[in-house]
């Protein structure tokens, strides 16, 4: 029988001293308060800080008044010296676990960083500026491969086995981030499911979607049972071209079990069939925006498309974003999946629900050039195309925050890919410019991403700490997407996280926003003469 290897997980691999010696000598934090939860540990200094989750095996850190800051100009190394520099510390701190030789490799990329573009509407002058540079250290795994008998190496296809070290101006440490738990002795082997038979569940998934093309390679990807154990176990990946209205697209990666043991897929239930019309409720129509009728003043709402396009995590991913901002009682006006994700909620009803909400959460399909929705009563393809909003604000109609709209996250496999990141990735400023009529942030991918149940939840719980949201996102897509896709460009071979916005000169930007309640928020930016984006590598 061909079999595979299932690794059991065991306590976070880091102690006391490794920790002590990176606060003094990588961060130079000589004093700091502690913050402990039930699983985590937050240590903080000024603006720097560390934070470890125990349950997760995941330590983050950054000094967040020059991580991921778009005002910030340095000077930065050379390729060569950073990677150097990296190898130092790694080194120096001990930051990478111990590994067999013989069962694991690890991989090198010194091209990562921070980059962001800046758009004069008025000159029509674009700037582009790289803010920090990246070095990350990716594990793989060295299986014997159960047709060829060969051996291979073998990605894992999550945050799991990635670290990072972030530099700023002079080679300054300004961030790390690093996730394992050690493996338990003892691994086991389970039955391996071929790719023949694994193809079968690929096509029955995604049977909805017209596929033009897909390829399949093995990976691994962490798992916990229902009583808590944790494991690393072997998936196919699932990289696919759909294709509608004869225009190409590429799905969010697939990952479905290489082996008899792991979770199983678990089938979307459809939501009951939504009514047409809904409502005719105009929020325009009314003196105030928001908290008419309803106790608490914010409100959010959700469009997903889960197994209606192959993809068994949105549901949940959707979900937690709902449930996190319910928890501190937030209103939440949709949350609409499948068959009813419509597009004219986003288009000609969009008064009436993107909107009428302050935060949006979609997750679903998408590229550079729109994402995927669909038609009320038949549940046929109705894409959001840039050109539906317009190339400048209010063009041909009002489309986002000129109402309530003020974050918008799109958990897909774009919209902001850019010539910066990739070639092909054409201009994401011009592109989305006549989304910002009041707008305030449109986060989302430059690249091709990883489907997952975790984005929604875990972006609004890091927003409830007090991070910007742009932080908060930005650290989401690295705590939980892999730092490559082996996609080709534009859509790859690097996963870029992303966040564009609209700003008035001499106005507060909403690059420092914080969710309503946990810190300030930047007036809405009417009409804007500044567009920027800034982009980060998970």
């Amino acid at each position: 029988m061909k079999t595979l290897p299932i690794y059991r997980l065991g306590l976070a691999e880091y102690r006391f001293e490794h920790i002590e010696r990176f606060l003094r000598n990588g961060l130079e934090m000589e004093s700091y308060s502690m913050e402990r939860s039930k699983d985590r540990v937050v240590l903080k200094s000024f603006s720097r800080e560390l934070d470890i989750n125990e349950t997760e095996g995941n330590i983050w850190s950054g000094d967040q008044a020059e991580l991921w800051n778009p005002a910030c100009r340095p000077k930065l190394l050379d390729d060569k010296q950073v990677l150097e520099l990296a190898d130092d510390y790694i080194k120096k701190l001990g930051l990478l676990p111990e590994l067999d030789d013989d069962k694991f490799s690890i991989a090198v990329n010194a091209k990562g960083g921070t980059f962001m573009a800046l758009l004069s509407k008025e000159k029509g002058e674009r700037q582009n500026v790289q803010l920090d540079q990246r070095v990350s250290y990716n594990v793989n795994f060295k299986i014997k491969d159960p047709d060829s008998g060969s051996f291979i190496k073998v990605p894992i296809c999550d945050g799991f086995g990635k670290f990072g070290l972030t530099f700023g101006d002079q080679g300054k440490l300004i961030g790390y981030n690093g996730r394992w738990k050690a493996l338990s002795k003892g691994d086991f082997q389970a039955a391996f499911i071929p790719r023949q038979e694994a193809d079968k569940q690929f096509r029955a998934l995604t049977k909805n979607i017209r596929i033009a093309d897909y390829s399949a390679e093995l990976a691994y990807k962490q798992f916990t049972d229902p009583s808590g154990r944790q494991f690393l176990y072997p998936v196919w990946a699932y990289r696919a071209t759909g294709v509608s209205d004869e225009e190409k697209f590429p799905l969010r990666i697939i990952t479905l079990p290489a082996s008899e043991f792991g979770p199983e897929i678990q089938e979307n239930l459809d939501q009951a069939v939504r009514t047409i019309p809904q409502t005719t409720l105009k929020w325009d129509s009314i003196n105030t925006k928001r908290g008419l009728f309803t106790i608490s003043p914010y409100e959010a709402g959700t469009s997903w498309i889960g197994t209606l396009g192959g993809l068994s995590g949105s549901k949940n991913n959707a979900q937690g974003f709902v449930d996190e901002l319910q928890a501190i009682g937030w209103n939440i006006n949709f949350n609409w999946g499948n068959c009813n994700a419509w597009g004219s909620d986003w288009k000609a009803e969009d008064d009436t629900w993107v909107d009428a909400a302050d935060f949006v959460f979609y997750t679903g399909h998408a590229d550079g050039n729109k994402w995927m929705l669909v038609n009320p009563g038949n549940c046929s393809t109705n894409w959001l195309d840039f050109s539906q909003v317009g190339s400048t604000p209010q063009t041909p109609g009002d489309r986002w925050g000129q109402q309530d709209l003020e974050w918008l996250i799109i958990a897909a496999c774009g919209p902001l890919e850019d010539d910066i990141l990739s070639a092909g990735g054409g201009n994401v400023l011009n592109r989305w410019d006549g989304a910002f009529d009041g707008l305030h942030l449109l986060m989302g991918y430059g690249a091709v991403t990883f489907d997952n149940e975790d984005e929604g939840r875990r972006v609004v719980q890091y927003a409830k700490e007090g991070k910007t949201l742009i932080n908060a996102w930005f650290r989401t897509a690295q705590d939980i997407q892999p730092s490559g896709n082996c996609e080709k460009a534009p859509f790859g071979p690097t996963i870029w996280v992303g966040a564009m916005w609209a700003q008035r000169s001499g106005v507060t930007s909403p690059t420092s926003d914080h969710l309503w309640g946990f810190g300030s928020v930047a007036p809405d930016p009417t009409s804007p003469n500044i567009l920027g984006c800034m982009w980060t590598t998970t």
